[in-house]
């Protein structure tokens, strides 16, 4: 794979890393992690950096699925693509209808075997001014057929 995809670092949050919600010994329930809202009619792409979690065993991504685990996933939130390079995730998402919070899984498995799924929550607000997206372009990357599951669909 050759490719230099820079995601958004607007978009972009960091995967907890095991013990980042712990203090002073004490074990914080965690929390939904969720990216900045979007406009119903932005096409926008969305990450998650994996690199803190991987660089603790020397490890990197070898495939991901990416569900929408929404109450009404069929409220319009497209999953139109996504890849991963260096440790990020990238989803591009378009549509969703305002109110609702949108819930994506993206189960992420490594090179080493490591499998490790996290919940991440996207809000989507109205605008009377903004035309409807088609899609967001996904970057110009190959991927192997199979390393990509999207909605239970794997990239051919």
């Amino acid at each position: 794979m050759t490719a230099s995809w820079v995601a958004s670092r607007a978009r972009t949050i960091l995967f907890p890393v095991p013990g980042d919600s712990a203090l002073r010994g004490i074990s914080v329930r965690p929390f939904p992690r969720a990216w900045p809202p979007k406009v119903a009619g932005d096409a926008l792409d969305y990450s998650v950096d994996y690199t803190p979690w991987l660089a603790d065993c020397n490890d990197t991504i070898s495939t991901i699925a990416v569900k929408d685990v929404s109450a009404a996933p069929a409220t319009g939130l497209s999953i139109d693509w996504a890849v991963f390079v260096n440790g990020i995730v990238t989803l591009g998402l378009s549509g969703g209808q305002p109110g609702p919070r949108y819930e994506i899984l993206i189960t992420v498995t490594t090179a080493q075997k490591r499998t490790i799924t996290g919940r991440f929550t996207l809000s989507v607000s109205a605008s009377d001014d903004m035309p409807a997206a088609s899609a967001c372009t996904p970057p110009d990357i190959t991927f192997t057929a199979g390393t990509i599951t999207i909605n239970g669909t794997a990239n051919a």
